[in-house]
């Protein structure tokens, strides 16, 4: 009986290691090609999440912007006031002032720019009423009402000089008296110009808490800063303190121009431009301030997945193959040469305008109410 047994040979042995090999080397490079995949596409959706938050916090900010302030009065109009109105919100002079301006923007050259967004915080209209009499020097100001004023609001004083020109100063409401009259009594005022007692005649408007935020960019992050009138006394209630606290990551460049109108009376955008020369923050005229109706913001979020070879261009480059980042409708470039591997990243770019809505109401003031 031939009882032999069969088993495979050595050439069998390596043909099937060398398909298994191959088998494994498909796969493998499958595997690889999909994980890569999914990075970008996960990469991708992360920019667009994060590009998507960074512009609906700037968004939202910016729409409050001048909030609070007097804007409807047809005799006086806060946005007459000096260009340098600034308020001592923490009554310490080491630390930067508030400014009056709703919207400042601070050009990045090269760089990032930075926007400065300034609201107040009252439901009570912010309207404006005169003062009838200023029983001691405080001050403490005898009003017609005293409705639209809390304690820690931060008040704007204004006195008209001329047609044109205004003095104007804020301080800030330690106390709020109804009967038997109806009082305010202010302190920390910071004025503009010549400092002159406060007398009847004046008016004030009570604008809740004063805010300053500041958008800028820090290793990439989206960061906010904001600053609003703190307490002078511990038993009063504290206010948001002046943080500073990222928002959102991997945003590589924000960008923002001032939507101008030809007069201060029209609200009609007629050009965009940077904040540099006339437009900077210094060199701002008030004119200028008031023919700002919008503002447009770009924010360019990139992936976080560095790719081994370059993947974008610049808006002007004619490379094949290679996204263009481009801001202002496809229009211009985006400085991100800070990163010399920048090329080698993918961007997603979200741009918005967002008219400045109470400064558009203002028209009515400057046209005394009757059409312009």
């Amino acid at each position: 009986m031939n009882n032999t047994q069969r088993g495979f040979s050595l050439i069998e042995l390596m043909i099937g290691l060398v398909i298994g090999l191959i088998a494994t080397l498909v796969i493998t490079n499958v595997f690889s090609k999909f994980e890569q995949q999914k990075r970008v596409t996960t990469g991708g959706a992360d920019a667009q999440t994060n590009g998507s938050i960074a512009l609906y916090t700037m968004r939202r900010e910016i729409e409050n912007a001048g909030y609070g302030l007097p804007v409807f009065n047809q005799d006086i109009t806060p946005l007459r006031c000096p260009i340098n109105v600034t308020y001592d919100h923490d009554v310490n002079g080491a630390t930067p002032e508030i400014g009056l301006s709703p919207v400042v923007i601070i050009d990045g050259g090269a760089g990032s720019d930075n926007v400065v967004v300034r609201y107040g915080s009252t439901m009570k209209s912010g309207a404006s009423v005169e003062i009838q009499s200023v029983p001691d020097p405080t001050p403490t100001l005898q009003v017609p009402t005293a409705l639209g004023c809390t304690k820690n609001d931060t008040a704007l004083v204004i006195q008209e000089i001329s047609t044109t020109t205004l003095r104007c100063a804020m301080g800030r409401v330690t106390e709020v008296a109804t009967a038997p009259n109806q009082r305010i009594k202010l302190t920390n005022i910071s004025p503009s110009g010549t400092a002159v007692p406060v007398t009847a005649g004046f008016k004030v408007a009570c604008m809740g808490a004063w805010n300053e935020t500041n958008f800028r960019l820090t290793n990439n992050q989206l960061m906010r800063t904001g600053a609003t009138v703190a307490p002078a006394n511990p038993d009063e209630t504290a206010l948001p303190d002046a943080t500073e606290f990222p928002v959102v990551s991997d945003i590589v460049s924000i960008q923002a121009q001032y939507g101008v109108s030809q007069v201060d009376t029209s609200n009609l955008v007629t050009q965009w431009v940077d904040a540099t020369g006339i437009w900077s923050a210094g060199a701002m005229t008030v004119a200028n301030r008031n023919r700002i109706k919008a503002v447009r913001v770009a924010v360019v979020a990139r992936n976080s997945l560095r790719e081994q070879m370059p993947v974008s261009q610049s808006c002007d480059g004619v490379a094949a193959g290679l996204a263009r980042v481009c801001i202002w409708n496809e229009t211009t470039n985006v400085n991100l040469a800070a990163d010399a591997n920048w090329q080698n990243y993918r961007y997603k770019v979200y741009e918005t305008v967002i008219p400045l809505r109470n400064v558009l109401w203002n028209r009515i003031a400057f046209c005394g109410g009757t059409p312009c």
